[in-house]
């Protein structure tokens, strides 16, 4: 998009300002074989990956083989996306390029304010309901003492707080250097203290998150914070490399152990009595522990406890648990791995009613066989078994603070259990709600019970009940942190859409409520184009293509596909793009494969104009002159990133010499509306910025110390009169 706006012309360089390697899990669940898995994620699971060439081979497979959703693709997009801003201009990982102190500077200063999503409403039958298909919510809590006070964080963005039960909410972490909070605790006892941690570093406030202060640094994941809810100087952290206790609020930390523990929870009435869980390496599986002198001292408690049946094959890749202030002595603990082969991410769950001190498995089995029904798998994508899991990172547990029977199991679908785990019923996820019940978002990450209240933080935001999940509503009112893998906007009109991980399509008009979008369906394609003249007319490759709605509860109008899209990706700088000659409405330009195509009756159909070699060479970015439309650029990539120069509209092509740093393995390129001999590029997430002055026929090197050290990801003539 160029708009005329002033008498300057200006160049806007993107770039990204990283974080340092911490040792956080990259993968959601790492195979335990490599046996039958296809040689991109072979790649993608090794130790020293090139990432560019994994996108190359998965590409390869992709057009040889059927798209599944699997665990391997769920991997990558939640690898891509953590790795991305460590990559150099080659696609090799630098662990260590960037500070983390650079991350998030620039959020919420005077120059860059968020604009939205901060609310999105259903289309269709339910207009104008909320609806949970915004933001990725990593971790959530309540203060037990002032249940109006929540905090959340939200994947790729902010650690959030709301003052009035989820209404509305803020961020409290834009000017730190953090990025997706991963675990968040408030202070039962005190709603101004609270502790996340986010990029291997613990945080506490005493201010209820206007002021913090970095407590320690930890290396690994951390997956639960807690605070004695008689006591806030006493505080726990459990992760990936073992438990931390603080008696002083944080001040000094001693290591308990450097063996992963999965949970930690207080007695609900008795602060002295603690449970934890902590891995068993020898026997595969997770161990309850019990302190009964306030953590001075543990005891495992193994009286019926789970031993699985084949120690050798078994797995123990998590386990969380869950307690009742209505009858404290009770304790459950489920379990996610295996027992034994083909148990398939689910093994059970245990239950005591005499605070850890015997044990039984209500279901009467571990793990499966699976029927479905009576003995399902709770962890999987389907209740028999069949399917991907999504490990730990997709695990949530929380029991009713009304009915010690009454528990829900959070993973890719929410279970129910009325009778202590003797039998469940999945209500929620990726088929059918059980009986009527609303639709809720499949992947949950955190569950929470405070009284009546119950809480569930998904891959698209958090919904409340305060019946127990007889009905429940979305209150993410205000959380901005959406994950956009594709996007455009409107040239006459503000009309914007685009395709985001986790949650769909989204479109935005001028006459909307600011902020305030509407769910437009698809799953998380990187989609989206707007005609550029045809008022609220776009296109996605996942959807119909449809004319978005000119108010919030207006009808939307959809109309045939075009006959083709552009190439799409997740990675940065690598979609195509649909481009419009400057003079006509229903004239329309992509890469799609290794070829430029045209339109001249709107997208009905495509003719080649030109193809630039056979293999995995994609056509990228386009660029169209105004003065003459005849003169274009594109960015034509196999191993590298070579641009391209037509002066007859695209019928004949002639490769461009690189620029002096040789060519990269991505480029983005903009050129000067007023005058189209102006090309600017720069190196895809490398830290070189170019311009040429005679039509790409030389470049000069235009990178200063002002962003020196920042990945470019993108560059934008901005012009002017």
């Amino acid at each position: 998009m160029i708009r005329s706006i002033g008498v300057l012309t200006s160049v806007l360089v993107f770039s990204f300002c990283g974080f340092s390697q911490n040792s956080s899990q990259y993968f959601k669940v790492f195979p335990e074989s490599m046996e039958g898995v296809p040689a991109w994620a072979q790649l993608m699971y090794s130790n020293d990956p090139n990432a560019y060439e994994v996108e190359r081979l998965r590409k390869v497979h992709l057009s040889e083989h059927t798209y599944e959703k699997d665990i391997h693709e769920r991997n990558f997009k939640h690898w891509m996306l953590q790795i991305e801003p460590l990559l150099d201009g080659k696609g090799h990982i630098i662990w260590d390029r960037y500070d983390a102190q650079d991350v998030n500077t620039d959020r919420g200063n005077a120059i860059w304010q968020p604009i939205g999503p901060f609310e999105t409403l259903s289309l269709g039958s339910e207009n104008n309901i909320p609806v949970s298909w915004q933001c990725n919510a990593y971790c959530f809590d309540q203060c037990a003492s002032a249940p109006d006070i929540l905090m959340a964080g939200i994947e790729g963005g902010d650690l959030f707080r709301s003052i009035d039960k989820g209404l509305n909410w803020f961020p409290v972490t834009e000017g730190l250097s953090v990025s997706t909070p991963t675990a968040v605790k408030i202070a039962p006892s005190d709603p101004s203290i609270a502790f996340f941690f986010a990029n291997g570093s613990l945080w506490k406030t005493t201010d209820g998150g206007t002021n913090w202060a970095e407590s320690a640094q930890f290396s690994g994941g951390v997956y639960e914070i807690e605070i004695n809810p008689n006591n806030p100087d006493q505080v726990y952290v459990v992760g990936q490399n073992g438990l931390r206790s603080s008696t002083d609020g944080g001040a000094f930390w001693i290591t308990e152990t450097t063996v992963t523990n999965w949970d930690l929870k207080f007695h609900p009435t008795n602060p002295t009595i603690i449970y934890r869980l902590e891995h068993n390496g020898t026997l595969n599986r997770a161990d309850f522990y019990r302190s009964t002198d306030g953590g001075a001292n543990w005891g495992n408690m193994q009286n019926g406890w789970y031993t699985p049946s084949n120690p050798a094959q078994a797995s123990d890749i998590g386990a969380k648990i869950g307690v009742t202030p209505t009858d404290p002595d009770y304790v459950y603990v489920a379990m996610i791995g295996q027992s034994k082969p083909d148990d398939n991410g689910w093994i059970g769950g245990y239950k005591s009613e005499n605070e850890g001190l015997t044990w039984t498995n209500p279901m009467g089995q571990d793990g499966g066989p699976y029927d479905g029904e009576i003995i399902q798998n709770l962890a999987s994508f389907q209740r028999d078994g069949v399917g991907f899991h999504q490990g730990f990172y997709n695990f949530a547990f929380a029991v009713s603070h009304n009915d010690p029977e009454h528990f829900w199991v959070g993973a890719l679908a929410l279970t129910e259990s009325l009778d202590g785990g003797q039998s469940v019923e999945r209500i929620g996820g990726y088929y059918a709600q059980a009986n009527g019940r609303p639709w809720v978002h499949p992947d949950i990450q955190d569950m929470h019970v405070t009284g009546d209240d119950v809480w569930i933080a998904s891959d698209g935001g958090i919904n409340y009940s305060n019946d127990e999940f007889l009905t429940h509503v979305s209150r993410k009112n205000g959380i901005h942190n959406s994950t956009f893998w594709g996007y455009n906007q409107g040239w006459n009109s503000d009309v914007q859409v685009g395709g985001r991980y986790h949650n769909g399509n989204t479109g935005f008009y001028q006459t909307y409520t600011p902020g305030v979008h509407l769910r437009l369906g698809g799953a998380e394609s990187p989609t989206g184009y707007v005609n550029p003249l045809l008022d609220r007319k776009t296109y996605f490759s996942d959807v119909t293509d449809r004319f978005i709605p000119a108010s919030l509860d207006g009808p939307q109008t959809t109309f045939g596909n075009i006959g083709q899209y552009p190439n799409e990706s997740y990675w940065t700088s690598e979609s195509s793009e649909i481009e419009f000659d400057p003079r006509y409405a229903d004239h329309m330009y992509m890469g799609n494969g290794n070829g430029i195509w045209k339109s001249v009756n709107g997208g009905g159909s495509f003719e080649l104009l030109n193809s630039f070699g056979s293999g995995s060479t994609d056509v990228l970015e386009i660029e169209i002159s105004r003065q003459d439309p005849d003169v274009m650029y594109c960015v034509a990539r196999s191993a590298n990133a070579v641009v391209h120069k037509t002066t007859d509209g695209g019928q004949n092509w002639t490769a461009l010499p690189a620029p002096a740093g040789g060519h990269p393995s991505k480029m983005e390129i903009s050129i000067n509306p007023a005058d189209d001999q102006e090309l600017w590029a720069v190196e895809g997430n490398g830290t070189n910025v170019y311009r040429s002055t005679n039509g790409g026929s030389s470049w000069d090197l235009m990178t200063t110390s002002v962003i020196t050290g920042h990945a470019m990801k993108d560059v934008q003539f901005q012009g002017g009169t």
